[in-house]
């Protein structure tokens, strides 16, 4: 009987775990979530900084069927910037910069919230066409997000991001 038990065992370990997590349509980058006309992808955060942003995480979720992106594309990003009010916040625009082409942001914000040493942290939301979201997946130069205001400018290289997005390639 301990023998059949241990052999069972073995066959389930070997054979049938692998075989149910190779079958599902999750990567540790995205996340796929069946919708009515056709499959929800989200594509997990990444997180980078540099001298001027304390913090910044974006994420992306994509609408598609086994085709086509049919649904505009929702671009959530999070941000913290030392000494930047909610009022001077507002003012600074947000562009995805890819190659020589930009992707302006729409500044929606969802919540903001307090960050280390008295800072805000800001989480946005944009919308990306289904041509704007295929030319980040397709892209082959390097991403950036690039944030100009009055006395304020800064880019931050979303390489660790862009990994992730090119992941959805075998979706489409």
């Amino acid at each position: 009987m301990k023998k059949n038990f241990s052999n069972f065992l073995l066959f389930s370990i070997f054979l049938i775990f692998p075989f149910l997590c190779l079958s599902c349509q999750t990567t540790e980058n995205v996340i796929s979530f069946p919708q009515k006309n056709g499959n929800m992808y989200f594509v997990n955060p990444a997180e980078t900084r540099n001298k001027d942003v304390q913090f910044f995480s974006c994420d992306l979720t994509v609408f598609s069927n086994s085709e086509i992106i049919y649904k505009n594309s929702s671009f959530k990003y999070t941000i913290s910037i030392k000494g930047k009010s909610k009022k001077e916040f507002e003012k600074l625009n947000f562009a995805l910069a890819l190659g020589g082409k930009k992707i302006p942001l729409e500044n929606k914000i969802i919540y903001v919230d307090s960050y280390k040493n008295s800072s805000l942290l800001f989480r946005l939301e944009s919308e990306l066409s289904p041509e704007e979201t295929e030319d980040l997946i397709n892209a082959d130069e390097d991403l950036f997000i690039e944030i100009d205001g009055e006395n304020f400018s800064t880019a931050l290289s979303l390489k660790d991001f862009q990994q992730k997005i090119k992941t959805m390639r075998v979706y489409f």
